[in-house]
């Protein structure tokens, strides 16, 4: 194996510093924000953790972010509309029949590879792992049935870190398997005698940790083709074993580690779950004191004659108790509570109100509970949430669905089930063109700006006609057609529009050109019918010339 495991292992721990400080934040995120997400050091895999939900008494947060993933999904990579188009960098190849044809074909064969795989599943894993960490990771694999099998991580089992050009490449995560798999998958010479010896014994279901590295090769060999090769290497190791385990590779890279926002060379991110874990811990405890005030109100601390204390205090509904007449003055609660409980609900629907504007939950209903809305609905409803979802949204194109499409193309070429390309597009780069809702709504939130130029012009057109001049109605429509989205071959080239323009130019001055022949031709027989008896112009004219 040429993998180093001494560097790996000191690179593992260098990670785990890196990530260190935000473990703890982690923790918090986890408990009070998705307490079924997250997976940290000390917890068995496997086991019931509902004792994680013991600090949610308001889950509304929670709801909000499922909303969040839900609306995340459905308006980026819904299931049930188109949202990917390939193409060129050039728009008039994009309009050439074959290549149309071409890129058609591979769009229908990559949307069913992503309906027959985990992808939908995952990616709206990723959303919440986004949402409540601010980060998420996902691993990408070839699968001999589906193509490619996607697997979402969760915070805490894993670490990254990123490259040269800021892009996350390197991975390294915690899993847990049964030793008779681990011996059936490597054999039993490389595991440690610990997984062998449950493995061969009475326990072959224990489960053990093992290390997943998956970072660019150093000093591969380009000249080979072989797995130990390749551009990208995968080695699987015991934390405590002698040697790896096994080693392959990746011909691309197999991660797809977006963050919600990421500030500067950090290579974690923040989410919308670091700006509302504040107000969620108040709703809680504002929740908390509520619920204990009610308590003190219904059933409050009383006070009685020490008579009563052998004799004990029947606090039931219609519960009796006996004393002597002069004693009775003594029985009675021992303080009131003045707690203005509508105050409190006011204050806790306050604060609901903030966690739902920061987690975008109006914006996200309204797209889950009308899943065929359009984005110029989008736009005209909540055009402010969309300005500050627009770098949000660029994150999840560059950083998610981009490396999922690059990867699965490949396979997919890999594969042979992709159509032969044209010869033409050989050496060409293809582009990812985003079609879907929210990527369309914040294209057309920049057609407003064009509308009001033109506006503009139009008005003082008004007082001026050469203003017009100004405004190149071309190049609008071809930029409005872009952000639009429409079918290329909706709107026309530029090459299309000056022939069709000097076409109509021909058959006007065409048009002219008859109109003039019909009038003169109709002035000539109207010359030939006239009468030459009498005194007229025809006759003085004749009269004139024999002069």
């Amino acid at each position: 194996m040429s993998a180093d495991l001494t560097l790996l292992k000191k690179k593992h721990e260098y990670l785990k510093n890196k990530r260190r400080s935000y473990e703890s934040l982690y923790r918090d995120l986890s408990d009070y924000l998705a307490p079924d997400r997250g997976f940290f050091d000390g917890e068995e895999p496997g086991k019931e953790r509902t004792d994680r939900y013991k600090k949610l008494i308001d889950p509304s947060a929670t709801i909000c972010l499922n909303y969040f993933a839900a609306g995340m999904q459905g308006g980026l990579n819904s299931p049930k509309r188109p949202w990917l188009r390939l193409q060129t960098n050039d728009p008039d190849m994009n309009k050439y029949k074959p290549f149309r044809e071409y890129f058609s074909a591979v769009e229908h064969i990559l949307y069913a590879i992503f309906a027959q795989s985990n992808f939908y599943t995952a990616t709206h894993n990723i959303y919440l792992e986004q949402g409540t960490f601010g980060t998420g990771c996902l691993l990408m694999e070839e699968d001999f049935n589906k193509v490619v099998r996607f697997t979402a991580l969760t915070a805490g089992e894993y670490w990254i870190d990123v490259g040269d050009d800021g892009r996350v490449n390197t991975m390294y995560r915690e899993l847990y398997m049964p030793a008779r798999n681990i011996v059936r998958r490597w054999g039993k010479e490389r595991v440690t005698d610990k997984v062998r010896t449950a493995a061969e014994g009475n326990d072959p279901f224990h489960l053990f940790k093992l290390i997943q590295v998956v970072e660019p090769r150093e000093g591969r060999d380009t000249s080979k083709i072989d797995t130990l090769n390749m551009p990208y290497s995968s080695v699987y190791f015991e934390p405590d074993g002698q040697d790896v385990l096994g080693e392959s590779g990746f011909d691309e890279c197999p991660i797809a580690a977006p963050r919600w926002s990421a500030v500067g060379s950090a290579v974690y991110g923040t989410g919308p779950g670091h700006m509302v874990l504040r107000q969620v811990k108040l709703l809680q405890e504002e929740n908390m004191t509520k619920l204990k005030a009610a308590h003190k109100m219904v059933d409050p601390p009383v006070i009685g004659p020490t008579a009563l204390n052998k004799k004990g205090i029947n606090t039931l509904p219609g519960g009796k108790n006996y004393m002597d007449a002069d004693k009775i003055a003594q029985f009675g609660a021992l303080y009131n509570v003045n707690y203005d409980i509508n105050a409190a609900i006011e204050s806790i629907h306050d604060v609901r109100n903030i966690i739902e504007r920061i987690l975008y939950t109006d914006l996200f209903i309204m797209m889950v509970e009308k899943d065929n809305m359009t984005a110029t609905e989008i736009l005209e409803r909540k055009q402010e949430k969309l300005f500050t979802l627009g770098p949000a949204i660029e994150k999840q194109t560059d950083e998610l669905l981009d490396p999922v499409i690059d990867f699965t193309y490949s396979a997919a070429a890999r594969r042979g089930i992709l159509p032969p390309a044209p010869p033409e597009l050989q050496g060409e780069n293809l582009e990812i063109e985003y079609i879907s809702t929210l990527a369309q709504a914040q294209k057309l939130a920049g057609l407003e700006q064009m509308r009001a130029y033109v506006g503009v012009g139009m008005d003082l057109a008004q007082l001026n006609p050469e203003v017009v001049d100004k405004i190149d109605v071309d190049a609008i429509m071809d930029e409005a057609a872009d952000v639009t989205g429409i079918p290329p071959k909706c709107n026309r080239s530029s090459d299309e529009t000056t022939a069709l323009r000097q076409q109509r130019q021909q058959q006007q001055q065409a048009m002219m050109e008859q109109e003039q022949a019909n009038q003169e031709a109709a002035r000539m027989k109207d010359l030939a019918g006239a009468s030459l008896e009498g005194k007229n112009a025809l006759t003085a004219a004749q009269e004139a010339m024999e002069g």
